[in-house]
């Protein structure tokens, strides 16, 4: 049915108009129904899912434009960890220089830190590395600590810092309670004879 050509005053629920012959009976005018209500009906249902496959079409558009902008920012992240990877590679690869040559100027000086332990009673934790760092910075000195050693086995209890070093090839050992001072030119003093 064409809609564009219907009279404007075309109301498709009223009564069928009565013919020549007379009125139109109960069941003519059933049939009459049944025929223009077909008429009505598809286009309207072709309305409805001409309208439904647009929002559809829509909808996909948008997640298409998601998933690609999705995939653009996982590029992206990737990218970024690449990087970080290999500036972590290279930091790595710097901290190792700069240990051997700490270690190999350590030795050179004849001052050499075996171990450090920092702890109290059977608890205690082991602080070499931390030890070795701050002997070797530019200020040798600093307090034993949980602090600064970042290290606390026994929270609320005193503790105590054992290093274990050697100077000019001898072994020594320095003790100290919590918050006593260390630098090297007290490993030095010690371990002088």
């Amino acid at each position: 049915m064409d809609l564009s050509t219907t009279p404007p005053d075309f109301n498709p629920f009223a009564d069928p108009p009565a013919t020549e012959a007379g009125p139109v009976s109960g069941s003519q005018q059933d049939t009459a129904v049944q025929r223009r209500t077909p008429d009505l009906v598809w286009p309207l249902v072709i309305l409805l899912l001409a309208m439904v496959l647009i929002c559809l079409l829509v909808r996909l558009n948008s997640l298409q434009a998601r998933l690609r902008a999705l995939r653009a920012e996982t590029q992206q992240a990737r990218l970024q960890a690449g990087d970080l990877q290999v500036k972590l590679f290279q930091l790595n690869k710097a901290q190792e220089k700069r240990d051997r040559f700490s270690a190999a100027l350590q030795q050179a000086e004849g001052l050499w830190i075996v171990s450090a332990i920092y702890g109290s009673g059977t608890h205690f934790a082991d602080v070499s590395g931390r030890v070795n760092e701050l002997l070797r910075g530019t200020n040798t000195q600093f307090y034993a600590h949980p602090d600064s050693l970042g290290a606390d086995p026994t929270p609320g209890w005193n503790k105590t810092l054992v290093i274990i070093y050697e100077l000019h090839g001898q072994r020594h050992l320095f003790t100290t309670g919590e918050g006593g001072q260390v630098s090297s030119a007290a490993l030095r003093e010690v371990g002088t004879p």
